[in-house]
């Protein structure tokens, strides 16, 4: 990957908690497409990635998962883009 591509990348990151436990949803978008990922160390595997798919879609299932987890008693501790070092 290019440094020109790599600036057409757009990241975005939610880290929740409930009780003691930590959980990431992130949503990755390509000028090719976009997929969330989702990091619960509770669900086996932890790590799920989903599909390249047209970004609209996608960030509508990114909003409905991070939605779904307030719902179910997980509280949004960061919303934006990755915290790096």
């Amino acid at each position: 990957m290019t440094p020109e591509e790599a600036e057409q990348i757009d990241f975005r990151a939610v880290i929740l908690v409930k009780s003691d436990t930590l959980a990431l949803v992130g949503m990755a978008t390509t000028p090719e497409g976009a997929r969330v990922a989702r990091f619960d160390p509770r669900a086996e595997p932890p790590v799920s990635l989903g599909p390249l798919e047209d970004p609209p879609k996608v960030a509508y299932a990114f909003r409905r998962s991070v939605q779904t987890s307030k719902t179910n008693g997980w509280t949004v501790i960061y919303d934006g883009p990755p915290i790096i070092g």
